[in-house]
């Protein structure tokens, strides 16, 4: 009998001591085995379980009047939330200190631009990002939620599952739909023109490049190969990630990790009216101007230095192009569940 109750008062005093050594334990990590995280920035404490995000608003953004904060709360209750509305100013600061917190994700309210920043931080620390729709083509919002309506998306956002997007890059820069060369860039800048304060003047100077750039474009001296295959020239180029219908209609599905190359070689303003109805009409893919490959990697060569291109909807000029890779698994987001669909190999 002595036995037994020395063996039980043994075990009494082991579990003093791991209760002990729990407590001593630093405070980030809480009663162990509790699975509660002490805070010390006057947040209730968290579960495991439960999630933290936080939400950078670009206050300027016209979105920003679409997103509701107390929707938000009612439609994830066990979540905590941090809100931060910010400036485009002040955009940087916001982003700085919303990744440094390592929340369970961050969640961007504004345009195209503010999700593409978002996601060049997402890509660099692993902090996984939920872009909500705000912007004129929602490019990111629409691959994570397969729509573009705010109140949806802030009601699907207990739906969403851990998930990690390809990106490209060409010039150091990321891109996370399609890159396009050529003419798409005086094209996309005079759609910039139409949403400026200054609208009719910066239409007319847009308008002057896009006319100046005709001739030029149609002399094909953009150059283009895949590995292992020869030099080929095009007027214009379109390099999406997985498929180019996700161009047009940006989805949740899984295209396959490769990239989709469309190279258009144009002779006329005539075949370019051409293509152009082709293309309204549905049947670009037939279109004998337009040769489509699948790769891993494409090399350019481009009349321009410094070309004007065109990322994910925005033009901007980068320098060093030369080659446009695919960086498979980069971007850490929370998006719905993953519906698979052509798997092809590139």
């Amino acid at each position: 009998m002595e036995t037994g109750a020395s063996s039980r008062e043994s075990q009494s005093v082991l579990a003093s001591r791991a209760l002990a050594a729990a407590l001593r334990a630093p405070p980030e990590f809480g009663l162990a085995g509790a699975g509660v995280a002490a805070n010390d920035d006057g947040r209730a404490p968290q579960t495991a379980q439960q999630s933290h995000y936080v939400v950078v608003i670009n206050s300027n953004a016209g979105s920003s009047a679409r997103f509701d904060e107390e929707a938000l709360k009612a439609a994830s209750p066990d979540a905590t939330f941090e809100i931060l509305s910010v400036t485009p100013q002040d955009l940087e600061k916001a982003f700085d200190k919303a990744f440094s917190d390592k929340p369970s994700a961050v969640i961007v309210v504004g345009g195209d631009g503010t999700a593409r920043t978002a996601a060049a931080r997402a890509v660099s620390t692993g902090v996984p990002i939920i872009p909500m729709p705000g912007g004129t083509m929602n490019v990111l919002p629409k691959i994570i939620f397969g729509h573009g309506d705010m109140a949806r998306a802030i009601a699907d956002i207990p739906k969403l599952v851990p998930r990690s997007l390809d990106v490209g890059r060409v010039g150091g820069e990321p891109f996370f739909l399609a890159a396009a060369f050529g003419f798409a860039g005086p094209m996309t800048r005079l759609r910039e023109a139409t949403r400026s304060e200054r609208k009719f003047e910066r239409i007319r100077e847009a308008a002057g490049a896009l006319l100046r750039n005709i001739g030029p474009s149609l002399q094909c001296r953009l150059r283009w190969r895949t590995p292992d295959q020869k030099w080929r020239s095009a007027h214009s180029l379109v390099i999406a990630i997985g498929d180019l219908d996700r161009v047009l209609a940006p989805d949740t599905e899984d295209h396959g990790h490769r990239l989709e190359i469309a190279s258009l070689k144009l002779r006329s303003v005539w075949q370019m009216l051409s293509f152009g109805a082709a293309f309204l009409t549905g049947g670009w893919r037939k279109s004998p101007r337009l040769r489509i490959v699948r790769a891993k990697q494409a090399s350019l060569k481009l009349p321009s230095r410094r070309p004007l291109v065109v990322l994910d909807g925005e033009p901007m000029r980068i320098s060093r192009v030369s080659d446009v890779t695919l960086d498979r698994g980069a971007l850490p987001v929370l998006a719905m569940p993953l519906e698979t669909t052509d798997k092809t190999p590139a």
